[in-house]
């Protein structure tokens, strides 16, 4: 009967050795899978830099809402260009059609202040730190992780194809110094989709951060991005990236979203 008990006893000590160990094999499985992930994506990051010639024509719509009820202000956006990047610089070309309707909106808003004027407000999302990370996407995502905190990766599809998420966090830093300062609740979060090979399809941003600022004034911030990837001529482009911010605070609420999209053509 003791060396019956006993046996039992060994059994139970065995098998609950056999189950710590599977479940730090599979811990470690874990911690493999999402340090080659990031190896593969930084090494991908590092290989898609090419300074290949690039013609390419960028749209762009936007919408803007600032105020409340009746004292809301809605402004939209909508603007196409020519984008070239080669080895003389990167060069932005307007066409005849949106220099006339920009002429046209220009006297339109001298009559009248509160004219809409699309293509002026389409045109000034396309500045060079706008059009930039769209050519040169490994450069952008690249500095995107210099400030993250990588948590981990995970098997995930991605337009029906077979793909890995590596999740980072983001620090405060991505809001401003003055923002930072009145922030009591802070949530910020970096997602990059990569293929097999590295290669990133996707990434997605969210922050959102509430606060409260001389004691009466409280405010919130939400920002979100999410980007779409293909490789041309082994350089990464943004294909389509979406920008939406919203932020209330002191009676005050503005809201803004812009799409663009980039299409490579030939010239």
């Amino acid at each position: 009967m003791i060396k019956t008990h006993i046996l039992m006893v060994g059994l139970l000590v065995f098998c609950g050795c056999a189950t710590a160990i599977a479940a730090d094999d599979g811990a470690g499985a874990d911690a493999d899978f999402s340090q080659a992930s990031l190896r593969d994506l930084k090494a991908s990051l590092a290989r898609l830099t090419a300074d290949s010639n690039l013609v390419a024509e960028v749209v762009v719509n936007s919408a803007h809402n600032a105020g409340e009820d009746d004292e809301l202000v809605s402004r939209t956006g909508a603007a196409r260009v020519t984008v070239v990047d080669d080895d003389t610089g990167l060069s932005v070309r307007y066409s005849t059609q949106l220099l006339q309707q920009m002429a046209a909106e220009a006297s339109a808003r001298a009559a009248d202040s509160d004219a809409p004027t699309p293509a002026y407000d389409g045109v000034d999302e396309l500045s060079l730190p706008d059009i930039q990370p769209m050519l040169r996407a490994a450069r952008a995502i690249g500095q995107e992780l210099d400030s993250a905190e990588f948590i981990g990766a995970e098997a995930d599809t991605y337009q029906g194809n077979n793909a890995r998420r590596l999740d980072f966090a983001l620090g405060e830093d991505r809001l401003t110094k003055r923002q930072r300062k009145y922030v009591k609740e802070y949530d910020g979060s970096f997602t990059v989709w990569i293929d097999e090979q590295g290669a990133p399809l996707a990434s997605r941003t969210r922050i959102h951060a509430r606060g409260r600022a001389f004691i009466v004034i409280s405010f919130s911030i939400t920002i979100e991005s999410d980007s779409h990837y293909r490789v041309d001529n082994d350089r990464l482009i943004t294909t389509r990236r979406a920008d939406y911010q919203l932020s209330a605070g002191a009676g005050e609420r503005s809201e803004r979203l812009v799409n663009k999209t980039l299409e490579v053509i030939d010239e």
